[in-house]
């Protein structure tokens, strides 16, 4: 999800995904993508009333990792969900079925920087 702000399209896109029932999701970032001058906040609110009245719950949970456009406290735009997790320089490691694992990890923007 990279947006500016959620509308039908977005409301649209969350229907589709809960409709497929994934056993895991992944958010990968950068949620909201302010255009320029225009205060982000509307959007951050109204994507945090999105995923607090999302259905969806996926078995292996939901992740959400840190974009570069992410600002500190960025992961306020998750509700307080069982499940629903931000992953912030650290990793989670998921048993899935059949004795296999796997491991998810979220980097911080400042570990997956070059260093210049």
């Amino acid at each position: 999800l990279q947006t500016h702000a959620i509308r039908g399209y977005e409301r649209d896109a969350f229907r589709q995904v809960e409709a497929l029932q994934p056993d895991l999701l992944v958010f990968t970032g950068d949620y909201i993508q302010s255009l320029m001058g225009s205060d982000p906040e509307p959007a951050r609110r109204d994507l945090r009333r999105l995923l607090s009245d999302w259905a969806i719950r996926p078995r292996y949970g939901a992740f959400f990792l840190e974009g570069d456009c992410e600002e500190p406290g960025w992961d306020s735009l998750l509700p307080p969900r069982e499940g629903f997790r931000a992953l912030q320089g650290e990793s989670a490691a998921i048993s899935l079925e059949g004795e296999r694992r796997l491991t998810l990890v979220g980097l911080r923007n400042e570990q997956s920087s070059p260093r210049g």
